[in-house]
Formats: structure tokens, C-alpha cells, sequence
């Protein structure tokens, strides 16, 4: 049985089964695929279409993992580069928390996610690690599936995975789902 709804009043969505799956109509299908690649690299998972780079997973370089850069259809990259790049600009030096793309939260458990490394409440440390990668496909649609340890005093607080899918639509255009499941640290 098919239900169509309004998920947020964000977009189109089908219900199957008791899941939300994304619709898009493909009015002219020739010009909405393209190849998506998604590399495993050590410190990150590097997306490109059509071999070009549209965006990096990066689970390394600071203690939470965040999409950056996003590159728009015109070829400029669409969200801010500070703290990444420093001295851009027209981009003011605050806010070092703001990193492209990330989902977290300021208040687990008493440990704030949100913050990173620039603001630890004492007596602890907050940081996300890359558990697995559990799932890569390239092709007309990339997809990857990982998991993540939350981590306050180096112990689990909970798990987090994540999938993201890369679907490339007309002009240059990109849909990114980001999808994102916790789980009690002792499940």
C-alpha cells in the first residue's frame, strides 16, 4: 500500500512498508545521471561526480567528523571555509564549531557534542570517532554507510550510524540524503 505525504512540509516522500523513502521524478532522466564516486582514503571519504569533487567526509582532522567542502552547481564551494581555511576573504574568524556540514548535539549525557575542542567542560572530553564503514557504492547513485563511537573521558557514550546518499539531479544540481540513527552506548 503506497501513502504519499508531506515529511516537515520538506518535500514529496512515498511511504513503504513504514519507511520514508525519497521521491523525485526523473522528467528527463538522459540528463539527471551522473557517475558518483566515493573513495576510501585514510583520513576521509572523498565524493566526486563526474570526477570531480563535490564533497569530503572528513573523520580525522578535528574531533567530529563533518561534510566539507560542498561544492555548488556553478563550481564555488557553498558553505563557509573558516575554521577550515583560515583567512579567506569576507569570512569572520568565529563560530569554530561551525564546520560545513555535521549533525551533533550539545547535551549528551552532560557532555556537549556541539562544541568540539574549542569549548570542553571540564573534566571531560567530548569526540566522535569513525567505528566502520560498513557500506561504499559508486555509480548513478553514491551511497556509503558508517558507524561512529561517541566518546566522553575516551568511553562510549552511544553509537551513531549514518547514511548518506549522493544522488545528482539536472544542471549540476545534487540531492544529499543524510540520514542518522543513535543507539544507547550499552545496546
Amino acid at each position: 500500500m503506497k501513502r504519499f505525504s508531506f515529511p516537515g512540509g520538506r518535500g514529496l516522500g512515498a511511504m513503504f512498508s513504514g519507511r520514508l523513502v525519497p521521491l523525485v521524478v526523473l522528467a528527463l532522466a538522459s540528463e539527471l545521471f551522473a557517475d558518483v564516486k566515493i573513495s576510501e582514503l585514510k583520513d576521509r571519504l572523498r565524493v566526486e561526480v563526474e570526477g570531480m569533487l563535490f564533497t569530503e567526509w572528513r573523520h580525522k582532522e578535528w574531533t567530529q567528523s563533518y561534510l566539507y567542502p560542498i561544492i555548488g552547481p556553478n563550481g564555488e564551494t557553498v558553505t563557509r571555509h573558516y575554521p577550515i581555511k583560515k583567512g579567506v576573504p569576507n569570512e569572520h574568524p568565529d563560530h569554530p564549531h561551525h564546520r560545513s556540514i555535521r549533525f551533533t548535539h550539545s547535551d549528551v549525557n552532560g557532555l556537549n557534542y556541539w562544541w568540539g575542542a574549542s569549548k570542553k567542560k571540564a573534566g571531560y572530553a567530548a569526540e566522535v570517532i569513525l567505528e566502520r564503514i560498513e557500506y561504499i557504492k559508486s555509480g548513478r547513485i553514491g551511497e556509503v554507510v558508517f558507524w561512529n563511537r561517541w566518546l566522553g573521558d575516551g568511553k562510549l557514550v552511544l553509537r551513531e550510524k549514518v547514511r548518506l546518499v549522493f544522488t545528482p539531479l539536472k544542471d549540476r544540481q545534487m540531492l544529499v540524503d543524510y540520514d542518522v540513527e543513535l543507539h544507547a552506548g550499552d545496546a
